[in-house]
């Protein structure tokens, strides 16, 4: 019971970001330029913070150390559910940075937001073995450490998920990193229409 509590508490700030994509409807007002904005203060968090939770738990199965472990666990929990608001209120920004982008931009826009579409679900696999595996060791259960372990393996797979999401998200607008030879073919009509 107290896990779906903790569970239910750690996603329902995350809550607010949600919005009918179709209608163009921010929770709260959050308009399309805001939405922009807050997007590329939180987007590190699925990379960073992945980062910093793989570290922290790393060094705390070496050590054998309960509170590292948590630690870590706590962050690849909270990191990896980061990448949803992550990715909704880069569908809300969608349309507004679309319009600004150049036309390769515009191709790279699009594959970062096929890129993100491809894996949200990962980050959210990730965060339920993270939250499991934290669970397992507050029952003192056997088999902890491997549950620990596993949500460190399936974490990685995250963050590097999330290196090939933020590749393109990098590109869309830094004409200085496209390399000529990796530009994504070019579309006939966007991506995402019903952004549009």
């Amino acid at each position: 019971m107290k896990a779906k509590l903790a569970v239910f508490v750690a996603v329902l700030p995350f809550q607010a970001f949600a919005h009918d994509v179709h209608e163009h409807q921010t929770t709260f007002g959050i308009s399309e330029d805001s939405a922009a904005h807050l997007h590329l203060l939180i987007n590190h968090f699925p990379i960073i913070g992945i980062l910093m939770g793989l570290i922290a738990l790393s060094l705390a199965v070496i050590w054998k150390s309960d509170g590292g472990r948590r630690i870590g666990l706590v962050l690849l929990a909270l990191c990896n559910l980061a990448a949803y608001p992550t990715f909704k209120l880069g569908q809300i920004a969608y349309r507004h940075i679309r319009a600004i982008a150049d036309d390769v931009g515009q191709d790279w826009l699009d594959t970062h937001m096929e890129r993100a579409e491809s894996l949200d679900y990962l980050f959210y696999f990730a965060a339920l073995v993270a939250i499991i595996a934290l669970y397992s060791g507050w029952r003192k259960l056997r088999w902890a450490t491997a549950l620990a372990v596993t949500a460190g393996i399936v974490s990685v797979a995250a963050l590097v998920g999330a290196g090939w999401i933020a590749d393109a998200g990098g590109k869309f607008m830094h004409g200085e990193i496209r390399d000529e030879k990796s530009v994504p073919a070019k579309k006939t009509q966007p991506a995402h229409e019903h952004h549009e």
